[in-house]
């Protein structure tokens, strides 16, 4: 009996979680992390799946805390894994921090978020 205790438990973990299957971001433009001297035309999003574009979301707060106008997110048709944001209101050198929410075709909605920096 014992020497079945530690497959099931491993075969039960593998299958008790989900989160491989899950949205996560795979690459951002600005990255993660970037110092950029431009401040950018519009966020570029790139998830590990197709996400679905009722379930994205994105929100970028400044250097001083304020949130910048998100004035459009879209998935880009070409690739639908990939989400453009346009954000008006880069004006302050500084780090921004990009929130995301996005879900994929399990509709298990997912967060996260990253920064990046805006050299004068």
């Amino acid at each position: 009996m014992r020497s079945f205790v530690l497959p099931l438990a491993a075969a039960a973990a593998l299958v008790a979680s989900p989160a491989f299957a899950h949205t996560r971001l795979v690459s951002a433009n600005p990255a993660p992390n970037a110092s950029v001297r431009a401040a950018p035309a519009q966020l570029q999003i790139t998830f590990n799946e197709a996400v679905l574009p009722r379930f994205v979301t994105v929100a970028v707060t400044g250097p001083d805390g304020a949130k910048l106008h998100v004035a459009t997110v879209a998935v880009d048709p070409e690739n639908r894994s990939r989400v453009n944001a346009v954000v008006r209101g880069f004006q302050r050198p500084g780090a921004y921090k990009v929130d995301w929410s996005a879900a994929g075709s399990d509709m298990h909605r997912m967060t996260g978020s990253y920064s990046f920096t805006l050299r004068p």
